[in-house]
């Protein structure tokens, strides 16, 4: 069961907006899995925590969205945190639109440390998995009225991180593709 409240405020005459927002899950039989035993029943948890956001379009041709995110998530028969969870997310995203069909956007996203477990060792070990910060990109092109052309950058910073311990990520990275919509 689950639910949330918050307020939005438009800003500067509706070309911003400010939201808050506190939320609040509760969970029976979360389902989990464990290298060791496989899935596992958490019998009961909870997340709950607040998201903060701003965003606004100064130009029509300009965009900026800011959000932060506060997570409490917790088994709460043992009491501990939830594996993975990060307590603090920030988000930022720019984008800009120019030469009619073309736009750039550039995203940074934190995410918080987290706990989670080394399964590489008997007796299994809890780790806190570090902090890391990513910085990613993307150019696209309106070719038409469904095809999009796009150059996207991941990891621009060629950062080292996991999401889950002992299994890395991508550095930097370049895709490119057409997105087309039938």
């Amino acid at each position: 069961m689950g639910w949330d409240a918050g307020v939005e405020q438009p800003l500067f005459n509706g070309r911003a907006m400010a939201a808050l927002t506190y939320f609040h899950n509760d969970f029976r039989d979360l389902i989990d899995f464990s290298v060791i035993q496989g899935y596992v029943n958490i019998g009961r948890a909870e997340t709950k925590g607040i998201e903060v956001e701003f965003s606004g379009r100064p130009r029509e041709d300009f965009f900026f969205s800011l959000i932060y995110s506060c997570l409490d998530a917790r088994d709460k028969i043992e009491g501990t945190p939830l594996l993975r969870r990060p307590r603090d997310i920030l988000c930022a995203r720019f984008s800009y639109s120019f030469l009619t069909r073309w736009t750039a956007a550039v995203a940074f996203d934190y995410v918080g440390q987290r706990k989670d477990m080394n399964y590489n060792v008997w007796p299994v070990l809890t780790v806190t998995l570090p902090a890391h910060s990513l910085l990613n990109g993307v150019i696209s092109y309106e070719a038409g009225k469904n095809a999009q052309l796009f150059v996207r950058l991941d990891n621009i910073l060629d950062k080292r991180y996991e999401m889950v311990y002992g299994y890395g990520t991508l550095g930097f990275s370049v895709q490119a593709g057409v997105k087309l919509d039938l």
